[in-house]
């Protein structure tokens, strides 16, 4: 084998290895690792960093319960554009779109139509057609507890990404 085709296949064994386990590069060029999974079986740990450092108010690195009720309330209120306490499939998607796009662009985001509906079917206990703030409290907790593998009440960067993939594996 010549010497220029041992480097062709070096560039490109590191080049493969890069995109497997991260660092890449985003198309603004700027540095990402890519290591936990979606839908699709890749997680964004750039935009799970984005929900950790958003959510974890004392900054010990992980997210309790309590924070992550703060945080869902603050954006639920944001999402409630018609300011009646409740969110409907409309208020829903919006929701979804900001949540999936905290900090950075989110594939996720793309589902977000979708997701709305099936959020709605999952989360509307009462079947009233629309998501109370507890109602959605007390699926989020859930999905908390599910995601809470170590059971020590917080969720860690790998934890709050399988929490965050759940939410938008719901119904699937």
């Amino acid at each position: 084998m010549s010497d220029s085709s041992i480097a062709k296949w070096t560039i490109a064994a590191v080049v493969a290895a890069g995109a497997l386990t991260g660092p890449g590069l985003t198309a603004k060029g700027q540095t990402t690792t890519s290591t936990s999974v979606s839908v699709t079986g890749h997680v964004d740990v750039g935009a799970v960093a984005q929900w950790l450092m958003s959510m974890d108010t004392d900054k010990d690195g992980t997210v309790t319960k309590a924070e992550m009720d703060k945080w869902m309330e603050a954006h639920f209120k944001k999402a409630d554009t018609d300011h009646d306490g409740t969110l409907e499939t409309k208020e829903l998607v919006g929701f979804c779109k900001y949540i999936m796009t905290t900090g950075r662009a989110s594939s996720y985001s793309k589902q977000c139509p979708t997701q709305g509906k099936v959020w709605l079917a999952a989360m509307d206990t009462d079947k009233d057609g629309t998501v109370s703030k507890e109602e959605m409290q007390k699926y989020f907790d859930g999905e908390f507890d599910k995601a809470d593998v170590d059971h020590d009440e917080t969720l860690d960067k790998q934890e709050l990404g399988a929490f965050r993939q759940s939410l938008m594996t719901a119904g699937k």
